[in-house]
């Protein structure tokens, strides 16, 4: 009978099948009791385990890794010992994904400061961002909880791979003293790791220095894509066995002691707290490039009020810094700000901000109004500003939007002729070629440093 249930009558159950569910033995049924509350005990365990949990950790392994910035114009890794990568194998075997079975969403562009990559025993590849503040996100994993053995293992690697890449912030009177006039020293190009020789011509408030050698000058040139230029870059100086965080630009200027050099003057070299001849201050944009060169900017990116990264983000696109600008661009990915920073930086000779203020904060959006004057390699040469942007805070960073970005690019004067240019330099203007202000160049013009 059709759904009966039963075996039919006259037939004889197949080996190992019961007549009925009464008709078990005390031990088969005991057996299947015992199977039972095993499946039962192994269903509560996975419910229990922590969401995506491996079933089986001891098979990890580590052959090789690197810790390295995740910065882009950071070109710095160091190698893990054995002993870390040891260490390396126990923290990931406690680590587990901070979401509920699923994989979280990428970070922003803003989270990543370092990346942790190895190589297990099979060959294959894994990677981990790491934050400023130390938060992991695994690739296949998402971001990642219980890290603190993890942390506690990279803390040395980071410290070993900053020291090794970045220079001390050294206040220029310890410079001064360090660095005599006449001795050479050498300088390292952050981003390029560019090297060249350089002697001290002189200076009082920051260091006045020509290349040594015509190869040295080559060198000075192409890290200023092959033309002289007053934009500032970071650099670690290299003297009296220190590595000393500093700012350089590359425009000789004034006079000069080395022959043969092909360098017609000198140029000036920035360290903390260095102040220009021309106006006895801290000049704004070597500043910010000390910040680099010490490791100190993400910390200070973090740390300042929206109006300050505002003024920072407009000098470093006038010093042709995009790397740097990236950082306080609210999405730096998008093709649109890659075209943009090229533009920027390409017109952008000089930025002077007079005035940066905070108009409001409310949770992760600021108002901020930057007023000053933009100078410009082509027409129109210089033109004020009075800016306010939208500032939104990302992974600790203040950022703007590359729409109002574009705000500083160069517009036609409101009756359709170029913007009347500014009062002409004075002849004895070192600056006066490049039609910009003395304050630019950071020199007194007509006084000699020496």
């Amino acid at each position: 009978m059709i759904g009966g249930g039963g075996t039919p009558p006259g037939t004889i159950p197949p080996a190992g099948v019961g007549r009925a569910v009464g008709g078990l033995g005390p031990g088969r049924g005991a057996g299947l009791g015992l199977v039972a509350l095993g499946m039962l005990l192994l269903l509560a365990w996975l419910l229990a385990r922590p969401p995506g949990a491996p079933l089986a950790s001891p098979a990890l392994s580590v052959r090789t890794a690197t810790l390295a910035f995740a910065w882009p114009e950071y070109r710095a890794r160091t190698a893990l010992t054995a002993d870390e990568r040891r260490e390396l194998v126990r923290a990931l075997r406690r680590v587990r994904p901070a979401g509920r079975g699923t994989v979280s969403a990428p970070p922003g562009p803003h989270f990543a400061y370092w990346r942790l990559e190895w190589t297990d025993a099979a060959g294959r590849r894994h990677e981990i961002l790491i934050s400023r503040e130390g938060r992991f996100f695994q690739t296949d994993r998402g971001h990642l909880d219980r890290t603190e053995a993890l942390w506690a293992v990279l803390a040395p690697a980071t410290r070993r791979l900053a020291d090794a890449f970045f220079g001390e912030p050294l206040p220029w009177p310890q410079v001064d003293r360090l660095w005599p006039w006449d001795a050479v020293a050498s300088l390292r190009d952050l981003e390029t790791g560019r090297t060249l020789r350089v002697v001290r011509y002189g200076g009082y408030q920051h260091a006045d220095a020509e290349p040594l050698t015509r190869q040295d000058t080559a060198v000075l040139r192409s890290l200023f894509g092959g033309a002289w230029s007053w934009r500032r870059r970071a650099v670690v100086l290299e003297v009296g066995g220190r590595r000393v965080a500093a700012s350089i630009n590359g425009m000789p200027h004034g006079e000069d002691i080395v022959a043969g050099n092909d360098f017609d003057g000198h140029f000036c070299v920035h360290t903390l707290a260095a102040t220009t001849h021309a106006s006895d201050r801290v000049d704004p944009g070597h500043h910010l490039m000390v910040l680099k060169s010490s490791g100190q900017l993400v910390d200070a990116l973090r740390s300042a009020p929206p109006h300050a990264v505002a003024s920072w983000l407009s000098i470093a696109l006038a010093n042709g810094d995009a790397a740097t600008a990236a950082h306080m661009v609210t999405d730096p990915r998008d093709p649109a700000w890659t075209t943009l920073a090229r533009r920027l930086t390409t017109l952008l000779a000089f930025v002077k901000v007079e005035r940066a203020t905070t108009l409001a904060v409310q949770g992760p959006r600021a108002r901020v109004r930057l007023q000053g004057t933009a100078y410009y390699a082509s027409e129109p040469p210089a033109a004020p500003f009075d800016l306010t942007w939208t500032m939104i805070r990302q992974d600790g960073f203040w950022t703007v939007a590359a729409d109002d970005v574009a705000d500083l690019l160069p517009s036609p004067h409101p009756s359709g002729r170029p913007a009347p240019a500014p009062p002409s330099p004075s002849p004895a203007d070192p600056a006066a070629d490049a039609g910009l202000p003395t304050a630019w160049q950071g020199c007194a013009p007509g006084a000699s440093p020496r």
